[in-house]
């Protein structure tokens, strides 16, 4: 898939953003010099867009001056009576390192900046995935020595309303200190491009796991959407009323659940509950975390266990706080220290870290007792860090022998716990993450983000194509780079079967498709059919890389697999042709699998297939008379037709037949 003409260049990507500038450039001779503070991006070895106009800006004393000056180049400017300035300077070529400075009242340098591309990195779960977490992390880490990739990740932050700042944050380089934080998707991407061009490479990294794609769309964009419109209205102009009737409908729901859940659970409804200080556990089974349960007792059990563990605690830690380091328990829990309650999360994927205040603490023995509610796939402990930590660094390790017991085993269609998301409100995401970097300048979008929107998956080509042009209002007609849902869930067995995760796809190609300097990443076969977050990040950011490098920076690369291009009949079989590939078309195993063929019924049955020069014949004894055909069009389906390149074919049907929906999200 081509992002570009032939014509299009980096040169051509130079919008200005759609931000009303703050200052007045070449004004304030006479102005008094202000009080200046940068925005968090402008700081010590940040990395700015090449061959684009340098924005930088941020907040002084009203009407006050202020100076900015970088290779050579400088710009006066006055603040607004809203206390924004907005500098620009002209585009630089790559290199560095540059100290910019910023003047006011006071002069402050931003050292060690470089030049070079910089990409928006964005999604939920997936493209929050750090490398600690990605396969081989531990060889990752240590490996990691470019200090020319450099990554912002901007600190969480639900808003109502579009803020201007974002709290906290800093550059780091791809160094082992770093680089286990990083994006595991947003730094193999990084690797690649940094090491084919030979430029530095800036990440400005903005995800939340579980979010939807309606909250990174800003509430006016929405608006053109007709099932969204009237929710984003009422955002817009009136957000306090709107959350205060959310909260309030929470807060009923809640109430209904807990009744329900509590009765059902054992440990809940013990006396004493199952989280108290002392108890009797010797009916308690023992497993060692962090783990799965699923590997240590409780294969295919979705429901509610409890966790307890005693440990013991030196002379001098009552006194002080402590902060407990779980790290990840699936899907959400409850804990307790010596029967107080610490904390709980709802949310899979967030880290788990819980105050514990002084004086919950004692000298001696104490209990930990974690809740833990898995709905789906795997459940337990498994974060890579178990730990009570104190403040100056001192730690007593959590990890091994633990005791459990089962609260209850959920039935399927167990009722979950509702959820008051604010990440998954409209605009929320856009207002506190994104709408602050809006004039920084970017070479381009990569986009991971789906698993929560898959049970509306007929309405997400329209959702993505919003937020792809939304998007470009702001930082001009930028490429962006989709990451296609991997295969998830139970391997196919019945091509005929509802596959909403194959539709979800569709929905994403077609977007992209629909736009210029857009392309879409096939990762039909890294996916896990256990686990929402499959860990081989490298090769979605190596493929991400690729298209960047052919479409974007013109490299000759093999940048996607086979892409379907037609079809004719020939008798009882289809010769199916293809485009795109590199070095001829491939199979990956001993036959060529996941090809499904229909009649006029409309009833798929699997087909015979064989590659033939640059086409693939298909056929079945069940359907003499074949019309319509499908690839890889399942949830977790077989798929191994690739190209000589190794790339592997997008999923695809020639049929236009309704297609069946169901839920599924992360």
């Amino acid at each position: 898939m081509r992002l570009r003409p032939a014509a299009f260049s980096l040169a051509s990507l130079v919008l200005s953003a759609c931000v009303t500038p703050h200052g007045v450039a070449g004004q304030g001779a006479g102005q008094p010099a202000a009080y200046v503070r940068p925005h968090a991006l402008v700081s010590d070895g940040m990395v700015l867009q090449r061959r684009a106009p340098v924005v930088v800006w941020g907040w002084a004393t009203p009407g006050g001056a202020v100076s900015v000056e970088l290779a050579g180049h400088a710009a006066r400017v006055l603040a607004g009576a809203d206390s924004l300035w907005r500098a620009e300077l002209p585009a630089l070529e790559a290199g560095g390192p540059h100290v910019l400075t910023v003047a006011g009242a006071d002069t402050l340098r931003v050292r060690d900046v470089l030049v070079g591309e910089v990409w928006l990195a964005s999604g939920q779960s997936n493209m929050e995935l750090t490398v600690r977490r990605a396969d081989r992390a531990a060889e990752e880490i240590a490996s990691a020595a470019f200090p020319e990739i450099r990554a912002f990740h901007v600190p969480r932050r639900e808003a109502r309303t579009p803020r201007h700042d974002v709290r906290g944050g800093a550059w780091r380089p791809a160094t082992p200190a770093h680089v286990g934080g990083f994006s595991a998707v947003a730094y193999f991407f990084a690797r690649r491009v940094h090491r084919e061009l030979g430029v530095p490479v800036g990440i400005l990294h903005a995800s939340w796991g579980g979010s939807n794609g309606e909250t990174w769309v800003s509430t006016r964009a929405l608006q053109r959407l007709p099932e969204l419109a009237a929710d984003a209205t009422a955002f817009e102009h009136n957000p306090d009323s709107v959350v205060a009737r959310l909260e309030a409908a929470q807060d009923a729901k809640l109430a209904v659940w807990r009744d329900t859940i509590r009765t059902a659970d054992a440990g809940h409804a013990a006396r004493p509950m199952w989280s108290a200080a002392t108890l009797d556990t010797a009916g308690w089974r023992p497993m060692t975390l962090p783990n799965r349960w699923e590997e240590h007792g409780l294969p295919g059990f979705d429901g509610i266990v409890w966790f307890r563990r005693t440990v013991d605690a030196p002379a001098g830690w009552a006194d002080q706080d402590a902060e407990l380091r779980l790290e990840r328990v699936e899907d959400e829990d409850s804990v307790w220290v010596n029967g107080v309650f610490v904390g709980s999360r709802t949310q899979v994927g967030d880290v788990r870290r819980y105050r514990v205040p002084a004086g919950t603490l004692r000298a001696g023995a104490n209990t930990v007792a974690v809740w833990a509610h898995d709905r789906t796939g795997f459940g337990g402990i498994t974060g890579d860090t178990l730990a009570l930590v104190r403040a100056d660094g001192a730690a007593i390790p959590l990890g091994g022998a633990w005791r459990y017991r089962v609260g209850v085993r959920l039935p399927s269609g167990a009722p979950a716990q509702p959820r008051l998301l604010w990440h998954q409100q409209p605009g929320m995401l856009y207002n506190g993450l994104l709408a602050p970097l809006a004039p920084y300048r970017i070479g381009g979008v990569l986009w991971y983000q789906g698993e929560s929107n898959t049970r509306r998956a007929d309405r997400y080509e329209a959702l993505l194509g919003t937020l792809i042009d939304s998007w470009r209002g702001v930082w001009g007609p930028v490429p962006f780079l989709v990451v296609q849902l991997p295969n998830y869930h139970r391997a196919q067995t019945d091509p005929n079967e509802r596959a909403v995760w194959a539709t979800f796809r569709e929905a994403q190609t077609a977007a992209a498709r629909a736009r210029a300097h857009t392309g879409v990443a096939v990762t039909i076969d890294v996916g896990d059919a256990d686990d929402v977050h499959p860990t081989d990040k490298q090769t979605v950011g190596d493929r991400l890389a690729r298209l960047a490098l052919a479409d974007v920076y013109g490299r000759r690369i093999a940048a996607s697999g086979p892409v379907f291009a037609g079809m004719r009949v020939e008798g009882g079989a289809l010769r199916l042709a293809f485009t795109g590939m590199e070095g001829g078309l491939a199979v990956r195993g001993s036959t060529l699998r996941g090809f499904a063929v229909a009649g006029a019924d409309g009833r798929f049955a699997w087909a015979e297939a064989r590659v033939d020069g640059d086409a693939v014949v298909v056929r079945s004894a069940r359907v003499p008379v074949p019309v319509a055909v499908r690839y890889a069009w399942g949830d977790n389906p077989p798929a191994t037709l690739y190209d000589g390149a190794g790339l592997p074919a997008a999923p695809f049907r020639t049929d236009t037949w309704p297609l069946a929906d169901r839920g599924g999200e992360e």
